[in-house]
């Protein structure tokens, strides 16, 4: 029964026990004091603890561990992350830690990448070839271990995929599916062969139906008539027409496949407005010297919000999960800011906080003292834009995008490059609501070749 209450860590059956080991102990000639002394170092050990040599192999592989992080950082680090290749919140605290010790995370790459997380020499600069991190195929969600084993397995056979027809040819149609190209494709491993991932994304099907028509003229017995017996080969894959996803698009798709934002995150393209706020960076507030009870602004893209009941006194408290570029932080969210907070929760739009900071056990605990939308702070600041377009035929879909961003102070020019290499200037409005996701969006118009913020 103490064997088990120990093991169980049942308070009950301790007490209980103390009582009849004490006694026992009396009856046998130890006095009460020491029967209890010896009891209390049972229950100590009870609380966590084993053998010396137990111990001492713990103590070895943590000198092993450390050896290994401190002397090989890189492979250290891509074994570590290969071992919790399927769970993404350890890959994001990973992936945070590379960014700390100076490590690249490369992006998966359907022709660089392996089926685990590996070493690989990125390009030369100051003091010679740096190593980096190469993302895992087998780690973006969805696509499973077995399927990308089988892709990689192709590509070291045949050599590099040389473009996406050459991809969907050399690959069995039975081993990947439409939802493991979306996939693939949204986390960026296609984009050293088409950059355009809303056009791969869109192209899932059809690359599954080209793979299936080559490998059936691989397999078949009339292959002269298809395949490469008879020097016929099938079309090229062409890839369907579709906007262009934006910057904030492609990052939020990417997050969704990859778990974090890998390529980069939605706040850097506020890089000016933040700068021009006076925004303090997560990592320096959590880890620099932030003084006890100093009040900040800072800003973040919403990971994750909760709520919850204090248990003394009763009152509703939410938690909001933020990240910047910098990295995570949480900010506590009182009953007088719930309403707000659960407003820009649900329009999922970035925030601006002014925060104070409380340090608890070396810790800086953060609570809100006001929550707002970034974007509605970024119209108040009276930007404008030049948009820099080469036939004046994009006026009419720019003037219908402008269109809904009306209401705010920014002035809007546009210029047109015309025959003989001048350009023409076209104020396109005085009243525009400029926000960076707004020029992010114009980025996207077929025909703009630059955006630029006043």
């Amino acid at each position: 029964l103490l064997r088990r209450a120990m093991g169980k860590k049942i308070k009950e059956e301790m007490d209980r026990q103390r009582a009849r080991f004490v006694e026992g102990a009396v009856e046998r000639g130890v006095e009460r004091a020491k029967a209890d002394w010896i009891f209390d170092l049972v229950a100590k050990f009870a609380g966590y603890g084993f053998n010396k040599s137990h111990a001492a192999a713990y103590a070895l592989v943590a000198y092993q561990t450390a050896y290994m992080k401190a002397n090989h950082p890189v492979e250290f680090m891509a074994a570590t992350m290969s071992l919790d290749m399927h769970n993404t919140d350890k890959l994001a605290h990973f992936a945070h830690e590379l960014d700390q010790m100076g490590i690249p995370l490369l992006p998966p790459d359907i022709n660089r990448s392996g089926v685990a997380f590996r070493v690989e020499e990125c390009t030369a600069g100051e003091g010679g070839p740096r190593l980096g991190i190469r993302y895992a195929l087998a780690a973006i969600k969805g696509v499973g271990e077995k399927a990308m084993e089988e892709v990689v397995r192709v590509r070291e056979e045949g050599g590099v995929f040389r473009s996406l027809t050459d991809f969907a040819e050399r690959i069995d149609p039975h081993v990947l599916n439409r939802r493991q190209l979306e996939q693939l494709a949204a986390a960026g491993a296609f984009d050293a062969l088409e950059p355009d991932r809303a056009r791969v994304f869109a192209a899932a099907e059809r690359i599954l139906r080209h793979a299936g028509e080559a490998h059936a003229a691989r397999t078949s017995t009339q292959s002269s008539l298809f395949g490469a017996d008879s020097g016929v080969a099938l079309p090229e894959l062409r890839l369907p027409d579709v906007a262009r996803w934006s910057k904030v698009e492609t990052l939020s798709r990417e997050q969704a496949a990859v778990g974090f934002y890998l390529s980069a995150h939605p706040l850097d393209a506020y890089e000016k407005l933040l700068r021009r706020l006076r925004v303090r960076r997560a990592a320096d507030v959590l880890h620099g010297d932030t003084p006890d009870g100093a009040e900040l602004r800072m800003a973040g893209i919403i990971e994750n919000y909760y709520e919850r009941r204090a248990r003394k006194s009763g009152r509703r408290f939410g938690v909001l999960e933020l990240s910047d570029p910098s990295g995570s932080f949480e900010v506590l969210v009182f009953e007088e800011q719930l309403p707000v907070a659960r407003s820009l929760v649900e329009g999922e739009v970035p925030i601006l906080a002014e925060v104070e900071a409380r340090l608890r056990d070396d810790e800086v605990r953060l609570s809100a003292r006001s929550l707002v939308d970034l974007d509605l702070r970024a119209q108040e600041t009276g930007a404008g834009l030049e948009i820099r377009f080469s036939s004046i035929e994009v006026v009419a879909p720019l003037a219908d995008r402008l269109a809904a961003a009306h209401g705010g102070r920014g002035t809007v020019y546009g210029f047109v490059l015309l025959e003989g290499g001048e350009e023409a200037v076209i104020e396109l409005g005085r009243d525009f609501r400029v926000t960076p996701r707004l020029v992010d969006e114009l980025k996207t118009l077929s025909g703009i070749w630059e955006v630029e913020e006043l």
